[in-house]
């Protein structure tokens, strides 16, 4: 960077102060100036003049979006000569009277923040002073740039008299608040600081005094800060007005983090940021009337959806919508995510009911270029579905066999699109060999075939199926049914050939999609689309033409959805607290705000189980190369270290997993269950699940905190045969003559983890003399360095959540020790790596055959004919992992979301807990109703 001088700027700022401790801190720390404000003088509003007439809100929405127009009505009970509006942003205007009472009032609010509007009327004989009903509205920036940062005012509830209206900065006369003010966060981008704030303050619409807050560089932390004894804006003793807070926040290229030099070619961006102090004796606020036809949905999300392509979409974003607007074959039966109820189909298909094949045969058959081969049909292969006569899409048009035959041909076509598709999910059973490749014109439509006559579809698979499998892969992403010929209308139509399939598959790569399709949704389900905005808002409406299969699918209570993608956790707490939105999830982080609005009766809390764990790898095949040469010169290991068992146990039983789940995610702190213990790849919640207990009852050794155990695996190692040029002196484990250290790769937003690794490195070193350190990445460059013979990562982070809740999900991934599974595969914890590769200086037998008997217990898993077999041999591969200690389990994650006590609570309990809805942080809408 260019070498400049500090610029002259109106006070330079610090971080803003956080709210808890540790690793659960909310926000940076606060920063703040000290403003008394006594004895202020209030400008007159006429409370001499007697008033004859009154007035009311007739109608006002109560948010806003910076830049928008905000409109509201006043309905006055006689005629008037005039009326004047303070919008709260120390502007104001004035309105004459125009031959109408019904008074409607415009104002565009350029800034985000916390206004009251306040207004009164001339009568002529009398004034009214609108206090008794003032509007609270809350308006919210639609955008923020990467340089920039938005201020924070918040009411210091223990420095401050009782407000005169709850949950709000309205006071009586006489009383005195206290706030703090700093900012919401640091600009996205790294280089930029806030740097300065400056605080003003408006009485009545004008300005009284402004404040410079003098902020100093701190060259140890880096930042910008203020001294914590300047740390409230204090008012006292206000008499009776109106009050503005403005807060200034100013933002600069931080170009030196030693001296605090600021880049002054890349310009001082500031934003402003408003809070309304109202002082009035008996404030009543406008309450708008409770409707029940609309439910507002705050997703923090930036961005928004990817897209709604239902065989391309794979986020939670877009899952959340189709959802809510598409339908499946089936659906799952209330919260559990094994029983399964009808959708679009008429029944679920059985042996019982002859929609499941019963019987075994052997044929052959002939490819259109002369191959022929047998086919040795099993019970349990083939899986038909009739689709209900009355099911239809959103443009009245009925639901074929034949919609559905061409929504999965798109599916299995799409199987290898970039960025990933969800189509290996049913690929992977229907088609055969690499399905990436194998998806093929007569391979799809000779393994899915349509009966027009009774208007039914026949999935054959390669193998037997469990139905539990079978209808899970047929209730997720990339299953949802949409019409052929408006996908045909759209230019998104398949040509029905062998050439005309291979063609097909360039439209799943990003840079081809269809963007009609992208962004459009031919509705089966209860909800259709009404409205995008893109990348902020998306809102549905009842589908009037969605025909319900039974009490299970009802159709919607509320009519209208309204889901905003929204950028902080703040705006979250805001929307909410202010009734904006009736829901929203907060990530854990902020959980203080959670508390708050459970306190106030905003919202309530609702914990979900999720699928969701977290674990530590360990890597068999370091590439050390890489990792001391481009990440971390110090770390100094044999690539080779954690092929041996001994040092895995010794480093796993050195990790403290209750004082994670306690004291770093806050278990104990909050007495809130935000995560749980779990160990294998069949955590709670999935079918033939195993618990911690469960497994070490079953006679597998499930690790937990034990030094002693630490201690005596450790002595195994460096006592053993091979402990790979090892030694222990002066409390120190020595490799080629220097300490042993290793790096831990954790993710950046991790902040529990973050805060642990001293606790677990505190407790290796003590036991095994090895000094680990922390390597933060993001999770693309923590993928981009998980790949085969290339992983320079020794231990690091890796989490999981499920495509379908069936054990091969979670057990192929994370257990199977083969060159291609997603997880084990790249760290080379194989047996072609523990026993018989040259490169290889540790050779273990025993090793390599327990390692080879996961590859046997997943085969047998998958092949099984009947529930209790395949329960049987994944069982037995879990426990087999668990021993092997391949991974250290960290956490099994809860997911909280807050909803308004008006809706009921028993649809959110009954519908909304299943852990392929809730679990994945998915609403289903159409089960909701207000009491």
């Amino acid at each position: 960077m260019t070498d400049t001088k500090d610029p002259i700027v109106p006070g330079p700022a610090g971080p803003p102060a956080g709210r808890g401790s540790g690793s659960r801190a909310l926000l940076a720390v606060i920063v703040v100036l000290v403003i008394i404000i006594a004895g202020l003088a209030v400008l007159n509003f006429g409370h001499s003049t007697a008033r004859g007439s009154s007035a009311n809100v007739a109608s006002a929405a109560s948010s806003t979006a910076t830049g928008s127009t905000y409109n509201f009505t006043v309905h006055a009970n006689g005629v008037f000569k005039d009326m004047t509006v303070y919008f709260g942003d120390h502007t104001q205007t004035k309105i004459y009277y125009s031959g109408t009472t019904n008074i409607s009032v415009s104002h565009v609010y350029e800034h985000p923040g916390t206004y009251y509007i306040y207004y009164t009327i001339n009568f002529g004989n009398s004034v009214y002073e609108g206090s008794g009903s003032m509007v609270k509205v809350i308006a919210t920036s639609s955008s923020l740039d990467q340089y920039s940062s938005i201020g924070l005012v918040n009411l210091v509830q223990s420095g401050s008299s009782q407000p005169e209206i709850n949950q709000t900065t309205v006071f009586s006369p006489g009383s005195h608040a206290s706030f703090l003010i700093g900012y919401f966060t640091q600009p996205s981008n790294s280089s930029f600081q806030v740097v300065s704030q400056t605080a003003n303050l408006y009485l009545n619409g004008s300005i009284m005094r402004s404040e410079q807050l003098g902020y100093s560089f701190n060259s140890s932390s880096g930042v910008y800060e203020l001294p914590s004894s300047s740390s409230l804006l204090n008012m006292s003793g206000m008499k009776e007005g109106y009050y503005v807070i403005e807060v200034t926040t100013y933002t600069a290229d931080v170009a030196n983090t030693t001296t605090g030099a600021l880049n002054v070619s890349m310009g001082l961006h500031s934003t402003n940021y408003y809070t309304d102090v109202p002082v009035f004796k008996n404030a009543v606020l406008y309450q708008p009337p409770t409707s029940n036809s609309i439910f507002v949905n705050d997703q923090v999300a930036p961005g928004g959806y990817t897209t709604l392509d239902p065989a391309i979409n794979y986020d939670l974003l877009g899952y959340s919508i189709l959802d809510n607007t598409a339908q499946w074959l089936l659906t799952f039966n209330k919260s559990s995510a094994t029983s399964f109820l009808p959708a679009l189909a008429t029944a679920v298909p059985s042996m019982a009911n002859g929609m499941v094949n019963n019987n075994s045969k052997n044929y052959t058959e002939t490819t259109p270029w002369g191959t022929t081969y047998t086919v040795h049909l099993r019970p349990s292969q083939n899986f038909t579905f009739q689709i209900r006569q009355n099911a239809s899409f959103q443009d009245g048009s009925p639901v074929t066999a034949w919609d559905v035959m061409y929504s999965f041909t798109r599916t299995l076509l799409f199987d290898g699109g970039s960025p990933g598709t969800p189509g290996w999910i049913q690929a992977q059973y229907l088609l055969p060999g690499d399905y990436f490749s194998s998806n093929t014109f007569y391979n799809i439509t000779n393994n899915m075939t349509v009966n027009n006559n009774t208007n039914s579809i026949t999935f054959h698979f390669q193998n037997s199926m469990p139905a539990a499998l079978v209808f899970q892969i047929l209730e997720t992403s990339g299953t949802w049914i949409t019409s052929a010929k408006w996908l045909e209308a759209h230019g998104a139509g398949i040509k029905w050939s062998p050439q005309g399939f291979k063609n097909y598959q360039s439209q799943a790569d990003s840079g081809n999609y269809n963007q009609y399709v992208e962004n459009h949704v031919l509705a089966t389900g209860p909800y259709k689309i009404a409205y995008i905005s893109p990348s902020s808002q998306v809102v549905l409406v009842a589908n009037p033409e969605f025909t319900s299969p039974g009490s299970w699918d009802p159709k919607p209570k509320i009519h209208e959805i309204v889901i905003n993608y929204i950028n902080s956790p703040s705006q979250a707490y805001l929307a909410v607290k202010s009734g904006q939105a009736q829901g929203t999830s907060i990530p854990t982080a902020n959980w203080n705000d959670v508390q708050a609005l459970n306190n106030s009766g905003a919202a309530k809390p609702y914990g979900y189980p999720s699928l969701g764990i977290w674990w530590y790898a360990f890597n068999a095949n370091v590439n050390t190369t890489m990792l001391t040469k481009n990440i971390d010169s110090q770390a100094n290991m044999p690539s080779n270290l954690f092929s041996d068992l001994n040092v895995r146990k010794a480093l796993s039983y050195a990790f403290n997993d209750q004082y994670y789940l306690n004291y770093e995610l806050g278990n104990s702190i909050y007495h809130t269950k935000f995560g749980q213990s779990f160990a294998g790849a069949l955590p709670a919640g999935m079918l033939y699940a195993q618990s911690p207990a469960q497994l070490n009852a079953s006679g597998s050794a499930v690790p937990y905190f034990s030094p002693t155990l630490a201690k005596q695996y450790w002595n195994y190692f460096l006592n053993g045969s091979n402990n790979l040029g090892i030694t222990y002196s002066g409390g120190k484990a020595m490799y080629n003559s220097k300490q042993v250290q290793i790096p831990v790769f954790i993710l950046t937003q991790k902040t529990s983890d973050i805060g642990m690794l001293p606790v677990w490195a505190s407790a290796v070193s003590n036991l095994t003399g090895i000094k680990l350190t922390i390597q933060q990445v993001t999770g693309i460059v923590r993928n981009a360095y998980d790949v085969p013979n290339g992983n320079p990562m020794p231990i690091f982070i890796q989490d999981w959540y499920p495509d379908y809740p069936y054990p091969t999900d979670y057990l192929a991934p994370i257990a199977l020790p083969t060159n291609g599974s997603t997880f084990v595969g790249p760290s080379d914890m194989t047996p072609y790596w523990i026993y018989g590769n040259t490169s290889n200086s540790y050779q273990n037998k025993t090793e390599a055959m327990s390692l080879q008997s996961l590859v046997n217990d997943y085969n047998n898993g998958s092949a099984a004919l009947t529930p209790d077999q395949s329960k049987y041999w994944f069982q037995k591969m879990n426990g087999e992992f668990v021993n092997l200690t391949l991974t250290i389990p960290i956490v099994q994650e809860i997911q909280w979301r807050e909803i308004s006590p008006q809706i009921n609570p028993t649809a959110i309990t009954t519908y909304e807990e299943n852990i392929m809805v809730a679990g994945d942080n998915i609403m289903l809408y159409q089960y909701l109703s207000y009491t």
